[in-house]
Order: structure tokens, then C-alpha cells, then sequence
């Protein structure tokens, strides 16, 4: 089946006839595919003066629509209208994303694991194989001289000895057999729903997107395995007698993806993707940055080791030092409230033999220069909040550098400073301003599906150095 495929950026607005005519639909098809990505909260009308409604994807990934795959790629690119690397590379990012979090797309903007798409179950399951192997079921059996573990209770019971001045000589013995059954249901039934998978996912050309080879583990056809009803009955008997967790895990997912499968390849839509991709830009900044919040205070590198102040708390972690509210009411003892401030990511570095304390706040914003474009006062003077928090320790560590910095992505290779933000009730309190910095989208990509850190690519170095030069700029054209 040959399938059109067409990408479209996030949040940028659509008139429908646009849309229509982008994706060749007729108007009953293409009323259709609107009212389900409106119902899903994929699509969303945009107020606007103009006389036709316009509308937006508030989405990233994968829309699959009869013989339409709908490509939505991240707002910030905005040199192509068809970025095909980039695009698979953010697949990738949002691949491993789901995989770390547990969580996948669900209607009405919901991020839960597995409970909606389709390609979501296939692709959980290819993953789940190309970790663990397929299902195995572990047969133990005995035989006599064999290469195993000798089975010293049943030799005693069943083999005479040879005896040699009253002392048993044992010329025989039983031995452990332990092989893997390839022909039980369950292992051919895995094999079977691994082949499917693989080609439902090959079908909506995503095998390529996601770097994974065709699998062909097996040639039976599905009545080989009984009614539905039957291989869940199978599932459930092998689940009750089986005490390894991660084949538990598997066996359930299995019961999901036969009881699921009817109903979820009736649909006529498919996703795989996220309205939230600001969720997965945290993520991916806090690996690629080596954001340390969890942290114990005695693993950090400080300059002079802890201080003896903060010895009895050294197994405390570092987002454990900031402070909850305390409630103190007429008619209750005085209770500690339940929430705190959570920083995107913290971090200390070594910079020019000195330790700098690093906040980033990843923020998955397109940057414009004006107001109503860029982060808001909450997250200007929580910003301000998160130093003022870890302040007194760095001060007992005699750390003074400290940058506090927005971080938004952008095309390209290289990173650009655009300057600050202050709030000056709050500065007067010697706290720092907030520093706005484009980095690399691709390149934080790398390090996070690598599992590396951008240090090592002197990355944090050049953001460092970006923002101290336009310090000192700004303070030439001062004197």
C-alpha cells in the first residue's frame, strides 16, 4: 500500500481548506480526520480576526490516517518544511522518552503508558524484545550422566553402587537437563505477535524512522492460535504459574495487545507522539547537562568537600535543601505543607579552576523579542526563588558564581546569548539575573540518545563564556 506522507509544524496555523488540500483528502475524509484530532486535543482552533477558522497542531510525531502519515515536527524548525533527518532524530527523542517515563499518548492531551495507540503497544513490544530476547520456557528434566549438576538425592534413591571395602562407589548418576522449550504455545505465540508488530510498524513506514530491521520470527498464521478468547485463557494459566518478574511483565502485556487489538486496529486514527513535548525537553536537558537535584550533598563536587555544617544531612539530596512552607493555624499544631520549589535542572561545574552553581530552566519556547512570547513573571521570580533557596549553602561552600539561565531551543550548531531578564525588587537582593540562551536543539539530541553529557563537549563552557563576555560588554559601555 503506497502512503502519502505529509509533514506540518507544530503550532503553526492552518486554514482547513490548507489542510485539506496538503493532505488530499476528500471533504467526508478530511471531516473526519479534523473531528478526530480536534476530540484528541491534537488539533486546536486559533482566534483570529480573519473571516475562515484557523487551527493548530499542538502536537509532535506521528498521525496515521488511512493511507495518510501526517509527520508534525517541533515549532522551533523553521528551515525546511520538510525536515526528514530532523524529524527522525526528535522521533527518537520522543522514542526514548516514552520508554524512560512510562508514558504515551492518550486522548484529551493525558500522558499515560500504553493505553492508546496502536503503535504504541507494537513498538513496546519490539522493545521489550530487543532487551530481553523472547520468551522462554524453561523446561528442568534429569538424565543419566549427563554433563549437569549432579542430582545427588535422586542418584542415592534409584542407582545401586559398586562396593569396595564397605564404601559405596557410585558408577552412574543422574544429572540436571535444563533446556528452553521453543515449541510451547507461549514462546510461538510471542514470536507470532513480534511478527505482526514488526509489520504493522513496517507498514506505516516507521521501522526505517525508528533505526529497527523487519522481524520475521515466524510463519504460522493466527488461527493457528485459537480465539482470542482462548490465547488470553493461555496467557492468563501460563501468567498464574509463572514467578519471574519481567516474563510477568510481558505476559500482561501480551493479554493487553490481544484484548486491545480489534478494537484498536478498527480505529481510524493512530498517533504516536505527545502534546506535551516541553515535558520531554526537560528530560532531555537534564541528562544532556547533568542536572544533579538528586544528587547526594556527598557526591558533589565542592570545593573544599562538605561542610562540617551539612555532615549529619550528607545523604541528603540536593533538592532536599530547599524549604517547604510552614503552615502555623489558630486551630491546628503547625504542619509542614506538602509542595516545594523543583528547579528544571541544577548543577555544579568547574570553570576556570573555579566552581560555578548552574540552574537551567529548560523552556520549550520559539524565541521572539517580545513580551508576550517569552516565559512569564511566574517563571522569571521562581527562577530568582531557586537560587535564593540554595543560597545559604553555597555560602557556607564559599561558592559566589552563580548563573541562573532559560534554556530554548533552536536550529543549527551553534548557540546563541540573547541577553537577560531582571526583576529589580529581587536583584537588589544580590541575587543573579536570568540569562536567555538558544542551544542546539540536534546537539542536545546527541548527547541525551547517547547517554552522554555536553560537558565533555566543552558545551557548558561556551554558554559560560557567552554569557560572562556580554556581561563584561555590557559593562564597557557603562563606564
Amino acid at each position: 500500500m503506497k502512503l502519502a506522507n505529509r509533514f506540518v509544524r507544530e503550532e503553526k496555523p492552518y486554514t482547513k481548506a490548507e489542510l485539506f488540500k496538503m493532505f488530499g483528502l476528500s471533504a467526508g475524509a478530511g471531516e473526519k480526520l479534523f473531528s478526530l484530532l480536534l476530540s484528541y486535543g491534537v488539533l486546536v482552533p486559533v482566534r483570529q480576526g480573519g473571516s475562515e477558522p484557523v487551527f493548530k497542531f499542538c502536537f509532535v510525531g506521528i498521525i496515521f490516517f488511512d493511507k495518510l502519515i501526517i509527520r508534525c515536527f517541533p515549532k522551533y524548525i523553521r528551515s525546511t518544511d520538510t525536515p526528514h533527518a530532523q524529524f527522525a532524530q526528535v522521533m527518537n527523542v520522543i522514542h526514548r522518552y516514552g520508554r524512560e517515563s512510562k508514558a504515551e499518548f492518550r486522548p484529551s492531551g493525558e500522558q499515560e503508558h500504553m493505553e492508546f495507540s496502536l503503535l504504541s503497544e507494537a513498538l513496546s513490544l519490539l522493545d521489550d524484545y530487543a532487551e530481553h530476547g523472547g520468551y522462554s520456557n524453561v523446561i528442568h528434566e534429569s538424565e543419566l550422566n549427563g554433563g549437569g549438576e549432579i542430582l545427588w538425592d535422586k542418584r542415592i534413591g534409584s542407582i545401586d553402587p559398586f562396593f569396595s571395602n564397605d564404601t559405596p562407589f557410585y558408577m552412574e548418576f543422574h544429572t540436571r537437563r535444563v533446556i528452553d522449550d521453543e515449541q510451547s504455545y507461549v514462546t510461538r505465540l510471542h514470536k507470532y505477535i513480534l511478527t505482526e508488530c514488526s509489520q504493522l510498524l513496517e507498514g506505516a513506514d516507521l521501522l526505517t524512522l525508528f533505526g529497527m530491521a523487519p522481524l520475521y520470527l515466524c510463519d504460522e498464521r493466527r488461527e493457528h492460535f485459537g480465539s482470542d478468547g482462548y490465547i488470553v485463557q493461555r496467557l492468563r494459566a501460563e501468567l498464574d504459574i509463572q514467578f519471574d518478574s519481567q516474563k510477568q511483565e510481558l505476559l500482561r502485556r501480551l493479554i493487553r495487545f490481544i484484548e486491545r487489538r480489534e478494537s484498536l486496529a478498527a480505529e481510524p486514527l493512530h498517533l504516536y507522539g505527545t502534546t506535551a513535548f516541553e515535558a520531554a525537553w526537560e528530560a532531555v536537558c537534564a541528562k544532556a547537562f547533568g542536572n544533579q537535584l538528586k544528587a547526594p550533598l556527598k557526591d558533589l563536587s565542592l570545593p573544599s568537600g562538605l561542610n562540617a555544617d551539612y555532615r549529619s544531612k550528607s545523604r541528603l539530596p540536593l533538592i532536599g535543601l530547599i524549604e517547604r512552607s510552614n503552615w502555623c493555624l489558630a486551630d491546628a499544631k503547625p504542619f509542614e505543607g506538602n509542595g516545594t520549589l523543583i528547579p528544571d535542572i541544577a548543577a555544579f561545574h568547574q570553570h576556570n579552576g573555579e566552581t560555578i552553581f548552574v540552574i537551567f530552566d529548560a523552556k520549550y519556547y520559539t524565541y521572539s523579542p517580545s513580551a508576550d512570547r517569552l516565559p512569564g513573571i511566574g517563571d522569571i521570580d521562581k527562577q530568582y526563588l531557586y537560587e535564593l533557596a540554595f543560597k545559604p549553602f553555597l555560602e557556607a561552600h564559599g561558592i559566589t558564581q552563580v548563573k541562573n539561565i532559560f534554556l530554548m531551543p533552536i536550529e543549527g550548531t551553534e548557540l546563541e546569548y540573547k541577553g537577560y531578564v531582571e526583576l529589580p525588587m529581587l536583584r537588589a537582593l544580590g541575587l543573579e539575573n536570568i540569562q536567555i540562551v538558544l542551544v542546539p536543539a540536534e546537539k542536545i539530541y546527541e548527547c541525551y540518545l547517547e547517554n552522554e553529557r555536553y560537558e565533555k563537549s566543552c558545551f557548558i563552557k561556551g554558554i559560560i563564556e557567552s554569557i560572562e563576555n556580554n556581561e563584561e560588554n555590557a559593562a564597557s559601555k557603562h563606564l
